[in-house]
């Protein structure tokens, strides 16, 4: 078991971001079960079935700004993308589990915000968003169900 604690800042089109962040990592005795955690941004809970194969759940949050073509707009605009995705997965480890496949399928509460430059927050702090009188300029978007496959291929730094 490791616990880990910190601070994401970064200066966005809103003003300020933080986000504190409490996090752990946990990988039970029969190396079955694995808890990798760093909330509110991310976690992966997951249980090894097989040498080979492994289930789970994976949970991401973000948000980023976005400056839209000063040329094509006036007043210049930013977008603001906040994403929320929560889902089950199903991965298959080949050559020893240099690489990884994985089917994800699971919901996402992807915004695309639209607002005017200099139109911004007092801060931020991780979701939430204190003194917020902002105008919106685009109708608000509701979130989807997702169907993802990645892969992912490591090597050994040794």
């Amino acid at each position: 078991m490791q616990y880990r604690f910190g601070t994401y800042a970064s200066s966005e089109g809103f003003g300020t971001f933080l986000t504190p962040i409490l996090g752990m990592y946990y990988q039970s005795e029969d190396k079955r079960w694995e808890i990798s955690a760093s909330l509110p941004i991310n976690a992966d809970i997951n249980y090894h079935v097989s040498d080979d194969w492994v289930t789970g759940v994976a949970f991401q949050a973000f948000v980023r700004t976005f400056s839209l073509d000063r040329e094509a707009t006036q007043p210049e605009l930013y977008i603001q993308m906040s994403n929320i995705e929560i889902g089950p997965y199903i991965q298959y480890g080949l050559a020893n589990e240099s690489i990884l496949l994985r089917l994800q399928a699971g919901y996402s509460t992807a915004s695309y915000e639209v607002f005017e430059e200099g139109d911004t927050l007092p801060i931020r702090v991780s979701a939430f968003e204190f003194g917020d009188d902002r105008n919106l300029l685009n109708p608000e978007m509701t979130g989807n169900l997702f169907l993802r496959f990645g892969a992912v291929y490591r090597f050994s730094l040794k």
